[in-house]
């Protein structure tokens, strides 16, 4: 068997090396300032809205963030400076916030919260709400807790 010197060798490449040669060089900077951020809404406690942020983008001048619906962009921009703020204090850099709304966002929640187990509630908590609605002058607020009460037995 002789050895054809024209005839190239097709060895595997590994598919890390090959991403990183097809991929610009910013590419692994900007996954890891999207992480950071993302991180930030997720472990940000003192606002639930943040929990169903995901950040899209980061540029230089603009971060662009996702929410479920329309009502939590005007939410978001509602707080934009307060937002803004946060973030500048955090990561030392001034950004424009960019909200866009993403219903498929809201889909996947409802997806992961359906596999959820309710919480249960014995009927002696139910029983409480009950008669601690009854002793209460606003009828609205206790038709509301005697109403929360049939459903916390019914779960």
């Amino acid at each position: 068997m002789s050895h054809n010197p024209k005839k190239k060798d097709h060895k595997p490449v590994k598919v890390s090396r090959w991403l990183k040669a097809c991929l610009p060089d910013s590419y692994q900077k900007k996954t890891t300032s999207i992480q950071q951020y993302q991180a930030f809404f997720d472990e940000e406690t003192s606002d639930a809205v943040f929990a169903m942020v995901e950040v899209l983008n980061v540029s230089d001048r603009e971060l662009t963030l996702a929410v479920p619906s329309p009502a939590l962009v005007n939410y978001l921009r509602l707080h934009e400076s307060q937002l803004q703020a946060q973030i500048e204090a955090l990561f030392h850099h001034k950004l424009t916030i960019r909200v866009v709304a993403q219903p498929e966002l809201m889909e996947a929640d409802e997806d992961r919260l359906k596999h959820k187990q309710p919480k249960q509630y014995s009927d002696s908590v139910c029983t409480q709400i009950q008669k601690s609605a009854a002793s209460l002058e606003d009828n609205d607020l206790r038709n509301a807790l005697i109403s929360l009460a049939k459903t916390l037995k019914q779960n």
